[in-house]
Parts: structure tokens; C-alpha cells; sequence
């Protein structure tokens, strides 16, 4: 048997849901322990301020670790009085620890400058004006890896939207696409789930295709 297909055969026993029968063994939960120099991921760009937002995804891609994050930006916001907007940021790393923010140039921040690591503006995208992002949009974003779904579709986006954001009528959840994960398309002009709910989050089941 290959290494591929023993990795396919992993199961982790958080319970005993796949357990037909125990004898003789003891189940043992070891508690996590937690890495002494967190946070590994800072607000330490002009971009960014120092607070966290909750929302993004990090996988795991040939040896290298790959993180969609959320940040609060800096500057005033449009939407939410003197709160500043919601910034979709892209790190890398090579263990998990030390992240590194590649500079993308793809959408102004606050600062009018495209030195950045912002990957998606989704008003951007409907508006071919790269600087909206003092808004509180694409909010809560979960990246999926779904390549059969064909060209240009490697990986998936969903993220949630208020329709006074100013790109739809309708609050929900909308889809973007990419091919590397960096550079994303809009999907369609409306949630492909409406409804108000602000905080969800979206994997993939490679075994049963389904989100």
C-alpha cells in the first residue's frame, strides 16, 4: 500500500463513533498545549489593526501552510460609523509559526497604496474600482479547495453580506472562484444562500462531495 492510500485510511477517534468494539484499551485525551509565543499572526501592517476578526480558512498545501484571514483595517468606515472596514488578508508559511504576507497589488488599502496582502474586494470586483474597502463586506470568508468542479474553480469562497453593503439587494451568502487562491472572480450577483445570519463557516467532504 502507497502512502497516498494510507493517508486516505486515517480516522481520528475523537469518539466512538467508528469504534465497533473496545477491549482492553482506555481512552486517553492529552491536553493540547498551547504555543508559548502566541499570536503567530499580527496586526504589524499599516493596513491592519491590531484587532482580530474571526473569520478564514488555512490549509494545508504541498508542505506549505496557506492562510485566508480577516483584519480589521484602518481608516474610517462608510458603513459603520467610525468603525473601520473588514479586510480579506493572505499569509503563507513553511510550519505553521513564522507566516509571512506576500505583497499581492491587487486592491488599495486605506492608505491608497496596493503594497498589500489584500486578496479579495468584492466590491472591487463589481465596481473595477480597486479601493472600496472601508465597508464591512465579505465578512466571515471560508476558502475551499473544490478543483473538480473544473477551470477556474480550484477553490471556492462563500462569504456573507448585507444587502446595504452595495452590491445586491438581498443579504445571504456569495460565492467567488479561483484558480491559485489569490486572484478570485465574482459569482453570481445574488446569495446563493439568503437570509441574515452574519457567522457561518463552510468545509468541503472530499468523500461525499458535498458542502
Amino acid at each position: 500500500m502507497n502512502k497516498t492510500a494510507k493517508e486516505e485510511l486515517r480516522t481520528l477517534f475523537i469518539d466512538n463513533g467508528d469504534i465497533a468494539s473496545m477491549h482492553g484499551v482506555e481512552r486517553v485525551i492529552h491536553p493540547a498545549e498551547k504555543y508559548q509565543d502566541n499570536p503567530v499572526v499580527v496586526g504589524d501592517k499599516p493596513w491592519e489593526a491590531h484587532e482580530v476578526w474571526l473569520g478564514g480558512s488555512v490549509r494545508k498545501e504541498n508542505g506549505r501552510y496557506r492562510m485566508w484571514y480577516q483584519k480589521q483595517g484602518t481608516g474610517p468606515s462608510q458603513l459603520e460609523g467610525n468603525l473601520p472596514g473588514l479586510l480579506n488578508l493572505y499569509a503563507e508559511s513553511e510550519d505553521g509559526i513564522n507566516w509571512i504576507k506576500p505583497v499581492l497589488k491587487q486592491y488599495e488599502d486605506n492608505n491608497s497604496s496596493l503594497e498589500n496582502n489584500i486578496y479579495l474586494s468584492r466590491l472591487a470586483l463589481r465596481s473595477n474600482n480597486r479601493a472600496p474597502t472601508t465597508v464591512k463586506q465579505d465578512i466571515d470568508p471560508s476558502v475551499l479547495h473544490t478543483p473538480h468542479l473544473g477551470n477556474g474553480q480550484t477553490y471556492t469562497l462563500l462569504s456573507y453580506d448585507y444587502g446595504r453593503s452595495g452590491y445586491s439587494a438581498y443579504d445571504g451568502y456569495f460565492l467567488a472562484f479561483s484558480d491559485d487562491g489569490v486572484h478570485w472572480t465574482d459569482g453570481p450577483d445574488d446569495p446563493v444562500i439568503p437570509g441574515h445570519a452574519d457567522f457561518g463557516w463552510f468545509t468541503y467532504d472530499q468523500n461525499d462531495r458535498i458542502f
